[in-house]
C-alpha cells in the first residue's frame, strides 16, 4: 500500500513538473507578480499529499466567492486574466484539499487542472476569515 502511494505521489510530482502538462497555461497574467508572491505559488503543497505541489501559479484561480451547501464548499471563479476556466464557474472544493498555509495574495487560491468544463482540486487556499 506505501508503495503505491508513493507511486501515485511520484507520478503526480512529475505530472505537475512537465512542460505543457495538463491545462497549464500562462497568458503573461502572472509577469507583474512580485518574486514573494511568485515563491508562495511554487512552494505550496497539496494537502493531502504533502510532497507533492499545487502545480504553480499558471493552474491558479482566484475565487473570492464560495458557498457552502449541506457542509460542503463550492468555489466560484472570480478571475479574469485569460485562464481557461470561464468565471463564474463553481467547483466543489473535496475538504483533503484545503491547504491552510498563510496566504499572501489577498484572494482566495484554487488550484485546477482537468478539462475547463470539469476541473478537478489539486488544492484551495482560502483567504483569512475563510
Amino acid at each position: 500500500m506505501i508503495g503505491r502511494s508513493l507511486s501515485f505521489i511520484a507520478a503526480l510530482a512529475g505530472f505537475c513538473m512537465l512542460p505543457g502538462s495538463g491545462n497549464a497555461r500562462d497568458y503573461g497574467q502572472w509577469e507583474g507578480t512580485d518574486p514573494e508572491t511568485r515563491a508562495w505559488f511554487r512552494n505550496l503543497k497539496q494537502p493531502d499529499h504533502p510532497l507533492v505541489s499545487c502545480c504553480g501559479d499558471a493552474d491558479a484561480y482566484f475565487a473570492d466567492e464560495y458557498e457552502i451547501r449541506e457542509g460542503r464548499v463550492f468555489a466560484r471563479i472570480t478571475d479574469s486574466r485569460g485562464n481557461n476556466v470561464p468565471v463564474g464557474t463553481m467547483v466543489e472544493v473535496p475538504p483533503h484539499k484545503v491547504n491552510r498555509d498563510p496566504n499572501i495574495t489577498g484572494h482566495i487560491v484554487i488550484f485546477l487542472g482537468g478539462p475547463p468544463k470539469d476541473p478537478f482540486v489539486y488544492c484551495y487556499v482560502p483567504g483569512s476569515g475563510t
